[in-house]
């Protein structure tokens, strides 16, 4: 880690490795062992059924946005 001071702040530079999992597949649909319409998104008792109601695409892009901030960043700066 490279570090120095700007402008009263302690900022670095993190050689650092970050893993990150996610995943965005999807399995064949079987009707049959639904309980709902699994592509109808019915909301019941403040519930949503359905193909998707509960998944990983809102948390993989929550990753890559955060890596595209990180990349995009010169330093990390900390208050002293």
């Amino acid at each position: 880690m490279s570090c120095r001071h700007v402008r009263g702040r302690y900022c670095c530079r993190s050689s650092e490795k970050i893993g990150f999992s996610g995943h965005l597949d999807t399995v064949p649909v079987k009707i049959s062992e639904w309980t709902k319409d699994p592509f109808g998104g019915v909301i019941e008792d403040g519930r949503i059924y359905g193909r998707g109601a509960s998944d990983m695409k809102f948390g993989v892009m929550a990753m890559v946005n955060m890596m595209i901030e990180v990349n995009y960043s010169p330093l990390i700066c900390f208050a002293n």
